[in-house]
């Protein structure tokens, strides 16, 4: 198995190899333009087939201009191309006087990305896999073995990762296929509706084709055959056109909505688990009191909840617990008051020390002691009259703050939602980030990428 470190690096969509995914799209790309050429330009109408043909073709300009700008950028986090730079390790690599101009005219010479400055102040984290200092927001994708400056995807469609550098050009060649192909779609409709209608087009199809019988079949079948492309082709793109609006709407990357929704899904299934045990629970206590009713309704309402009708269910989804508020400080957070006072504006808890009574408090304190001395010299009976220890009852809390059995929930929901955990990829931050585990760097499971890959970098 080749370890990450072995992947070559790859510095933008031109670099080889090539995913078949981004074969089959310049492929079926050069099959619409010619087919636009070849069967649809020459049976226009003469007066519409120049102004229609040079306005496909402007469309087409837009997309070779930001196609290859989003392939051609490379996404590569300043601080790592910085540190390949000054190692020479290949940033600027010998892959054909071609791939190598194209390269250097949309990103730059090597003393161009040596004289490239970060921004002043950034925080930064320690990447395990290219072994140096990253922007605190990059990532590191697995296919091209780099850290990509705002990790929005890895577009297999591309053939290369989208970051902060080419997320723009990513979007606007998204709009320039989708207008391509409604144009195509389009002009292609008109000539079918008029070939069935036994309009001018035949002639015209007949005279290109130099054919004196009837071509309209075979020219109708292959306008239909690109038409049903262009309509699959449409709803794809309308599907993720529509989803990266919600995202930048919502001003997060594609990365972070699958982090969100490994979580949304996570505490789905935490939560589900939990009212199974609670239906158990309730089913056995009302077998054995014999309330046969309440547990026929237990057991029906857990199938309408498979079904989708949970108000048949007696029992309520339980919610998550609310997130502890970090500005309400340490004790509050763990729900309890470790200043060891309970004062209320009513009851002061001095004892009677505002009144002058001194002595009083003394005595009562010196009292307190030495029931707290006894307290001591016997053990604490609990509940269940077992004996605890020195009067303090512990209860089991894992660093989430969660009791040893809602962990438990937690650690099956997550085994079953996301598999073994050494999938995961972590880049340890650095600095303040410090303190919170150093799992702000974890790049999603092969499953999520891919999904991320199979739904989200699809379209383009």
């Amino acid at each position: 198995m080749v370890s990450p470190s072995e992947v070559p690096r790859r510095r933008n969509g031109l670099t080889p190899p090539y995913s078949a995914p981004q074969i089959v799209s310049w492929l079926f790309l050069a099959a619409t333009i010619i087919h636009f050429v070849l069967f649809i330009t020459p049976i226009l109408p003469f007066e519409a087939a120049i102004a229609v043909t040079i306005f496909f073709f402007l469309v087409v300009a837009c997309v070779f201009h930001y196609g290859m700008r989003a392939i051609a950028v490379d996404s590569m986090d300043i601080y790592l191309k910085k540190t390949l730079a000054e190692d020479r390790d290949g940033v600027i690599k010998t892959e054909g006087k071609v791939l190598d101009h194209c390269y250097k005219a949309y990103n730059g010479d090597a003393v161009t990305i040596k004289n490239e400055q970060p921004p002043e102040g950034e925080e930064t984290k320690q990447c395990w896999i290219c072994d140096t200092q990253v922007a605190e927001h990059s990532m590191h994708c697995k296919y091209c073995n780099k850290c990509v400056t705002n990790f929005d995807h890895h577009c297999l469609w591309l053939n290369t990762c989208i970051g902060a550098k080419n997320y723009k050009d990513f979007f606007r060649v998204m709009l320039s296929i989708a207008f391509m192909q409604v144009v195509h779609l389009g002009v292609s409709a008109y000539l079918v509706i008029d070939i069935f209608l036994h309009g001018p087009t035949e002639d015209r199809a007949d005279d290109w084709l130099g054919t004196s019988g009837d071509t309209s079949i075979a020219v109708t079948a292959v306008l239909i055959f690109f038409m049903v492309f262009d309509i699959c082709s449409l709803i794809l793109l309308a599907q993720l056109i529509a989803f990266h609006v919600h995202l930048q709407k919502e001003r997060i990357t594609t990365y972070q909505f699958i982090v969100q929704d490994s979580q949304k899904r996570r505490e789905k299934a935490k939560m589900k688990l939990e009212l199974d045990q609670m239906r158990m629970t309730e089913l056995a206590r009302a077998q054995e009191q014999g309330e046969s009713w309440y547990a026929m309704r237990l057991r029906m309402g857990g199938s309408c909840r498979k079904c989708g009708c949970a108000a048949l269910d007696p029992l309520d989804m339980p919610q998550p617990p609310p997130e502890p508020d970090p500005n309400q400080g340490f004790s509050t957070a763990l729900g309890g008051n470790l200043t060891g006072t309970t004062d209320t504006p009513e009851q002061p808890s001095d004892g009677g020390m505002e009144n002058g009574n001194h002595d009083n408090y003394q005595d009562e304190h010196r009292n307190d002691d030495d029931e707290d001395f006894d307290n001591h010299a016997t053990p604490y009976q609990n509940g269940n009259g077992n004996p605890g220890t020195n009067g303090v009852a512990f209860v089991p809390v894992d660093p989430n703050g969660m009791t040893s059995e809602r962990h438990e929930l937690d650690s099956q929901a997550s085994q079953s939602e996301l598999g073994d955990p050494e999938d995961l990829v972590l880049t340890t931050p650095t600095g303040a980030d410090a303190q919170d585990g150093g799992l702000l760097g974890a790049n999603p499971r092969d499953d999520d990428d891919d999904e991320e890959d199979d739904v989200i970098g699809g379209g383009v």
